[in-house]
């Protein structure tokens, strides 16, 4: 089963990710609605890949993003809400 971690501060959209994942299945979904708390998950976690929000409590996703790129490889896909053509680039 692969490992995912989901990593959003909106409740509604995090549900709406996992019950997505779910219908699909084959996946074990870890989520955290924080940076501390996705921290937690990486280093106790084997991840095939993390989705990770930008706008998060305790911090930037894209400077999460370069802290966990210094120990892990793992694929990240960015989710955000960004409307900005430059925060899509």
């Amino acid at each position: 089963m692969r490992n995912i971690l989901l990593v959003k501060d909106n409740n509604e959209i995090m549900t709406s990710n996992i019950n997505l994942l779910k219908r699909y299945g084959g996946y074990n979904i870890y989520h955290a609605t924080n940076i501390e708390e996705a921290r937690c998950v990486i280093a106790a976690t084997p991840l095939d890949i993390t989705l990770l929000d930008i706008n998060l409590p305790g911090g930037s996703g894209l400077d999460f993003l370069a802290e966990v790129r210094q120990e892990k490889n793992t694929p990240v896909l960015i989710l955000s809400a960004l409307e900005k053509v430059e925060d899509r680039i």
